[in-house]
């Protein structure tokens, strides 16, 4: 089996989960938008408009608020669990 390790500054990946977020709710919110003006045509499906709607504006909220938290781990308390399992 073949392993690999890579690491990068924090900073790059959070940049680029960052930019992955802004293009796919941009991309969701010009779809929405275009719902919102043309209609829902499909009939094998009902979709409530204003409820897509808003639950994509609540949607833009989300990366902000994930990638401005910082994660407080405990790593000697994972390390006791883990070396916990392993000797079971």
């Amino acid at each position: 089996m073949q392993h690999a390790r890579l690491a990068l500054p924090l900073e790059d990946v959070r940049e680029a989960l960052g930019s992955f977020c802004r293009d796919f709710l941009e991309a969701m919110a010009r779809r929405v938008a275009g719902i919102e003006r043309g209609g829902w045509k499909r009939i094998d499906c009902a979709l409530d408009v204003a409820q897509l709607a808003s639950e994509q504006r609540e949607r833009e909220t989300w990366p902000t608020a994930m990638l401005g938290r910082t994660a407080v781990t405990d790593w000697a308390l994972v390390r006791r669990r883990l070396d916990e399992l392993e000797a079971r």
